[in-house]
């Protein structure tokens, strides 16, 4: 379930960043008076620059496991393609409070985007 209880934590604190790209994220988390600590596949000069930047360690996208157990003490916020891996949200929202949607809300999300089957239609098959 979504943590939002940002007035224990957070609030004008660290927000932690894992995902592929995590530069516009830290940049967002600044302007909302945060400060970011980061770990995504690139580690570009500007991300640097405003965040703290953590190496995600391992084959993508388990690697950010190791990089948020290397963070310090506070709430997370997944990015970039982390939403395609609900199992791995879990995993990391059991080591850190999260700030987002859980693995259970992901999976029903893209339960939702697949086209259900009408029982009052027959299949059609695409076979020759």
């Amino acid at each position: 379930m979504a943590n939002l209880n940002r007035s224990k934590e957070g609030a004008g604190g660290l927000i932690l960043i894992v995902g592929a790209s995590a530069r516009a994220a830290a940049f967002s988390a600044l302007r909302a008076g945060l400060v970011p600590v980061a770990s995504d596949l690139f580690g570009d000069e500007d991300l640097r620059a405003v965040a703290r930047f953590v190496e995600p360690l391992g084959k993508y996208p388990a690697g950010f496991k190791a990089a948020l157990l290397r963070m310090p003490e506070a709430p997370f916020l997944y990015t970039g393609g982390l939403e395609n891996h609900g199992a791995l949200v879990d995993q990391l929202a059991r080591l850190r409070p999260l700030w987002g949607n859980d693995g259970s809300r992901l999976r029903r999300a893209f339960a939702l985007r697949r086209p259900a089957r009408r029982p009052d239609r027959p299949r059609t098959s695409k076979a020759g």
